[in-house]
């Protein structure tokens, strides 16, 4: 596409944002916020994650401004004027239909270019936050700060500034945030001493609570940052799969066994496993059991039965 390679060529996605660009991908968004937590948490440091709820982020992109700022990117808008103004829906119900009504913003979803678009309106976030780790994957957004523990007071200064600039930024884009949904997490470092850390946060005169874990792009954190949430969710959703398929392949061939397997829960258990995998014994022993009971499906062996040696020859 074009416009895809004159974004990538003339650089114009902000480092913040790691949707729509080569050789990125929902787990580099995950890793640098990791990162960004482990590198605070070893420097004793209290950790603050914001994340940001965008309502019907596509639905609300004004077409004027967007293509105001496609121009200010260097891209022609004459044709994307055409593609998203006047651009007129009917609903058919029952042989019945609906008289004819235009769209006044938003970017069509369910097309290549309605997420491009999008993420070239929202570009320009970043550039008002200074005191903060912006890490974006299209509308999903997570507002990262840290602290040395006798200097949380300024931090709370500053979360408040910066929730104050994405509001404004809100505002004067015509977007929305649901701050009913914002959730707050607060990662304390290990110390001898126990210090409390109360949350002073508010959005729009409303106080964000604090949250006991968050979920970014499918991946749950806590605010211990061992896993057994994501763990155990993900092991629930893995044994959920296997069950189905496990009634729907006993009179299908190992290789096609195999192939739904690898092809429904394999991909749960590997995603982000770089991340997670440095979860607790305990929680990595429900995971190899979860792979064990996978395989014993495939296999068609019974559940008392040991499948250790049969793991390698099954990938």
């Amino acid at each position: 596409m074009q416009l895809q390679s004159f974004i990538e060529q003339n650089n114009i996605l902000s480092p913040s944002q790691f949707s729509f660009r080569k050789h990125s991908s929902t787990e580099n968004a995950l890793v640098a916020m990791t990162e960004f937590i482990y590198s605070k948490l070893n420097l004793k440091h209290v950790v603050v994650i914001v994340q940001l709820d965008l309502s019907k982020a596509f639905d609300k992109v004004d077409h004027r401004l967007l293509l105001q700022k496609l121009k200010w990117y260097g891209i022609d808008s004459t044709w994307f004027a055409s593609y998203l103004i006047n651009r007129s829906h009917i609903t058919t119900c029952n042989g019945q239909k609906s008289k004819s009504a235009f769209t006044k913003s938003g970017v069509p979803q369910g097309s290549v270019l309605g997420p491009i678009l999008f993420t070239l309106f929202i570009n320009d976030l970043p550039l008002i936050l200074k005191l903060c780790l912006l890490i974006m994957f299209a509308d999903d957004s997570n507002l990262c700060f840290s602290s040395p523990i006798d200097d949380v007071t300024r931090m709370w200064t500053n979360i408040n500034t910066e929730l104050e600039n994405v509001t404004a930024w809100m505002d004067r884009n015509g977007m929305q945030l649901n701050v009913k949904k914002t959730k707050l997490l607060v990662l304390r470092p290990n110390t001898k001493q126990k210090i409390e850390i109360v949350p002073n946060v508010f959005m729009s005169g409303v106080k964000i609570e604090e949250s006991s874990s968050v979920k970014f792009l499918g991946l749950t954190v806590d605010n211990q940052m061992n896993w057994n949430g994501h763990t155990r969710d993900m092991c629930k959703k893995v044994y959920a799969k296997a069950n189905v398929l496990k009634q729907m392949t006993k009179y299908c061939t190992i290789d096609t066994r195999k192939t739904l397997i690898t092809a429904t829960c394999l991909p749960i258990m590997r995603y982000c496993c770089t991340i997670w995998g440095s979860a607790n014994q305990y929680e990595l022993k429900a995971v190899d059991r979860a792979i064990k009971y996978c395989a014993r499906i495939v296999l068609k062996k019974k559940f008392s039965e040991n499948v250790a040696q049969d793991l390698p020859s099954l990938g």
